[in-house]
């Protein structure tokens, strides 16, 4: 298992990756039908925030409300919708502040917590480094998402 140290320091080098790629990328290019960077990085802070409740709610010994208790495709358009009226930058700043606010969370739980299982925020239960992975994992795949569509856009 690997250590909240070693957990943050991912979390660090797949959030670098995509700030890198936001230096590379025009802001209002679309990434998905309907989504351009800026909603990306809402649907990315939406997540941070849910499974930063779920660690706080797991450190005081309860359970968070399950974000996405309408399902995994709803939470992501209530995550961008809810962030409609934040230009760019507000977006930015606001993915930047819930990254940490999920290391902090991450680095209040004690050895034992973070040994333990806890509420996923799609109602699932599994042990606390697995949903810290699944969020590396997730922020790297919209990053490799990215740039293979830039490759595209540099080759046209």
């Amino acid at each position: 298992m690997e250590t909240q140290a070693e957990l943050i320091n991912q979390l660090d080098a797949s959030h670098q990756a995509m700030r890198a790629l936001l230096d590379e990328i025009q802001t209002g290019a679309e990434v998905y039908a309907g989504w351009t960077i800026r909603e990306v990085l809402a649907h990315l802070t939406g997540w941070d925030e849910a499974v930063a409740a779920s660690l706080r709610a797991y450190a005081e010994g309860s359970e968070a409300a399950i974000a996405a208790y309408r399902g995994i495709n709803d939470y992501n358009a209530r995550s961008v919708e809810t962030r409609q009226g934040l230009n760019y930058e507000q977006t930015c700043r606001e993915w930047e502040l819930a990254r940490e606010e999920l290391k902090a969370a991450l680095l209040a739980l004690t050895d034992e917590q973070y040994a333990g299982e806890l509420l996923y925020p799609w109602g699932e239960r599994g042990p606390v480094p697995g949903l810290v992975e699944i969020f590396i994992h997730h922020e790297r795949s919209h990053a490799d998402e990215i740039r293979a569509l830039k490759g595209k856009r540099d080759t046209v």
